[in-house]
């Protein structure tokens, strides 16, 4: 029952977006993020130092949710995959891009 589903952002706020299932849209989607809804993630990034967190969060688990996240921002880059005890400001910041992903005016891809 865990939503599976992938959005992209590009630098000039464009978004493409796969959802798989257990998610709102299902398909491809094309569609676009405000500058400040960027602004705003990026400040949440930053808030939460993203870009200093580890590259995994992993333990010796089964059957958990996956969220991978990579981020550039100017010259930094940073990819973090969660999967299990990560911090908690990071777990907010993972239910904070799943929210914005379905939030987002999407339209089909054809």
């Amino acid at each position: 029952s865990c939503p599976v589903h992938k959005m992209v952002i590009f630098e000039r706020a464009n978004a493409t977006y796969h959802g798989d299932r257990n998610v709102k849209f299902e398909g491809d989607f094309i569609g676009s993020v405000s500058p400040k809804k960027m602004k705003e993630i990026i400040a949440k990034a930053n808030a939460i130092n993203f870009f200093d967190l580890e590259a995994e969060y992993t333990a010796p688990m089964t059957d958990l949710p996956t969220t991978i996240i990579y981020i550039r921002d100017g010259n930094k880059k940073h990819q973090v995959t969660a999967y299990a005890e990560y911090p908690k400001e990071l777990g907010d910041f993972i239910a904070y891009l799943y929210e914005v992903s379905q939030n987002v005016n999407w339209s089909k891809n054809m």
